[in-house]
């Protein structure tokens, strides 16, 4: 039996399950969790009690349980944190708990009970991710508990001759996972894996979940949800003035990977006068603007009011999550727009005449004072609009309606591959928008074998699709790195 939950899961996509916070996909014996707390980088609670449960259906007195842990506040105090508790139904055989000083502890029970093993050589610095592999043997009388630390080939802690079964059986099917009391600042538990059997289990070693987003457009037929992404910066609710022979820019976090295609600007009313566009870099101290990286092929004479856009001939690449500072530059005195919002500025004077200056940094910042509604449009692939870590709904996506159609995209390779890959998890998000029945699926392709989650009748509201392979698709044999690089994932219309 073996059973699992990481970081290769979207933090939004969290459904209910028997605890209210998950839901599991089968695959023969094995099963991984898809989805996580909320807004959680794995599985972390700073306050309140918060609880999770998976029966395995067989009945094992050896379990090995492998996790990440890290504790953000100082290690001080005798609190109980969190706790895997092996459970016979609804009987509580033992439970590994966190103590908030870095102890772990094997507890007859619940994790209140009775101490069987201290293990203090346990979390030893506050705010690390340290690796853990425990080792739990139900017995009356001859249990066991063994402690391996961040891939250790050797025990860091062992102990024998314990009675792990209050209970009537020798065995353990279910596992709790629980916060027992609340620790300050907050625990974070990660790359759980869970695995037992009735004779031995071999040592997992450091394991752990990685998020492999799509790079690349291997080949596509869905459309984009547009042909260039337009990301926005907002002014304050009451226009402000722009002031000509000055250099003006705001900042805007790029929301895909992409080419710069044009810069965008609001102007509140037409004016007699000249407009045109750059963009700078934020390496200048405070990430402030830095230095020139991109003007707009031409500029714009007696602009009407409106989103005046400025295309950019083989503009630079653009990287999703880096702020860049899109700038404005006029001959007379304008009015931006105002959509309401409150945003920094940088200003400069320079005549208009003499063009953009190649660097920034020597500007003036004014802090939440607002400019102009200023944005970048990218001429996006269609990978850049579905690889972000985080959902973000509608603002950027691909879509099609032909049954058949499909993409595929290229996966990044993991820079320090793993001896072993334990599965692979293909998923997304899908929704539809027109009337009628639409259903869909998720593939990935291996070699020349192309496989599919189970399709998904869609509905207005996103909903996850998801396939996991314990073994290469292409060949039946366990992944290798290099199987794994070259995999490529997308979306299939089915009908």
């Amino acid at each position: 039996m073996a059973w699992a939950f990481g970081d290769s899961f979207d933090s939004y996509t969290a459904v209910a399950d028997m605890n209210g916070y998950w839901d599991t996909v089968v695959v023969g014996n094995s099963s991984l969790i898809t989805g996580r707390f909320a807004n959680s980088m794995g599985w972390s609670q700073a306050n309140g009690l918060a609880s999770l449960a998976k029966a395995s259906g067989v009945n094992d007195n050896i379990h090995h349980i492998v996790c990440s842990v890290n504790q953000v506040a100082n290690l001080t105090g005798t609190t109980l944190g969190h706790h895997f508790t092996l459970m016979d139904g609804s009987v509580n055989q033992c439970s590994i708990v966190f103590r908030s000083d870095g102890a772990i502890l094997l507890t007859s029970g619940l994790p209140s009970g009775t101490v069987l093993a201290t293990f203090n050589g346990g979390l030893s610095i506050s705010n690390v991710w340290t690796a853990y592999e425990f080792e739990v043997v139900i017995h009356p009388s001859a249990g066991s508990f063994k402690v391996r630390k961040n891939g250790n080939t050797v025990d860091d802690f062992s102990i024998t001759g314990l009675n792990t079964r209050p209970g009537a059986n020798t065995y353990a099917n279910k596992i709790f996972i629980g916060l027992w009391g609340s620790i300050s600042g907050g625990v974070g538990i990660d790359d759980f894996f869970w695995r037992s059997d009735t004779s031995s289990v071999p040592w997992m070693g450091d394991m752990r979940c990685y998020i492999r987003s799509p790079v690349s457009d291997a080949s596509i037929q869905f459309a984009k949800s547009t042909t260039g992404l337009l990301t926005q910066a907002y002014p304050p609710n009451s226009s402000s003035s722009g002031n000509a022979n000055y250099i003006t820019s705001s900042p805007v976090t790029a929301l895909a990977n992409g080419t710069l295609g044009a810069l965008s600007f609001m102007l509140s009313t037409g004016v007699t006068g000249n407009f045109r566009m750059a963009l700078y870099d934020s390496t200048a101290p405070n990430g402030r603007a830095g230095n020139l990286i991109a003007t707009a092929t031409s500029a714009q004479t007696n602009p009407a009011a409106g989103l005046l856009t400025f295309p950019v001939t083989a503009g630079p690449t653009i990287t999703r999550g880096t702020v860049y500072w899109v700038a404005v530059h006029s001959d007379v005195n304008y009015t931006p727009g105002s959509v309401g919002g409150g945003w920094p500025i940088i200003s400069q004077v320079q005549p208009y005449a003499s063009g953009f200056v190649s660097n920034l940094s020597g500007g003036v910042y004014g802090a939440s004072t607002g400019m102009c509604s200023v944005g970048i449009v990218m001429a996006s692939s269609n990978y850049s609009l579905v690889s972000e870590l985080r959902s973000d709904g509608a603002a950027a996506y691909v879509y099609d309606s032909a049954v058949g159609h499909a993409d595929f995209y290229g996966i990044a390779p993991i820079p320090a591959p793993p001896l072993t890959t334990v599965a692979v998890v293909t998923r997304s998000l899908m929704a539809k928008s027109d009337a009628g029945t639409r259903t869909a699926a998720m593939q990935i392709k291996s070699g020349a074998t192309t496989v599919a989650s189970p399709t998904l009748s869609l509905t207005p509201t996103y909903t996850a699709a998801w396939r996991v392979d314990t073994v290469d698709p292409a060949t039946g044999a366990a992944w290798t790195a290099a199987a794994v690089a070259a995999a490529q994932i997308g979306p299939v219309v089915v009908s």
